[in-house]
């Protein structure tokens, strides 16, 4: 579970042979996908590369509630420029 959401969690490992990129010795890279069922959607994917160091991308703060709907409407002064008739189609 991450902040009260279930998740599934894989591992995905791979390593890297030596002589690869220049390392002396065989090493393992690893990213995990913790993903959401219900939101359909990755909540946090942890990967350790020593080339790339340890990073996570991680969803915060997460709100079922319905968005506002402002967020949603087009602006007063939006115009909408279609220019797909002044091109002529070539022979």
């Amino acid at each position: 579970m991450i902040d009260g959401i279930d998740v599934a969690g894989t591992c995905e490992k791979i390593t890297i042979s030596a002589g690869t990129v220049g390392n002396s010795q065989a090493w393992a890279a690893t990213r995990e996908f913790r993903y959401s069922p219900d939101l359909q959607l990755n909540l946090a994917v942890p990967r350790k590369d020593r080339r790339e160091g340890t990073q996570e991308i991680r969803v915060h703060e997460v709100s079922r509630s319905e968005a506002d709907p402002s967020l949603f409407r087009v602006p007063a002064d939006f115009v909408v420029n279609d220019e797909r008739g002044a091109v002529k189609a070539e022979d």
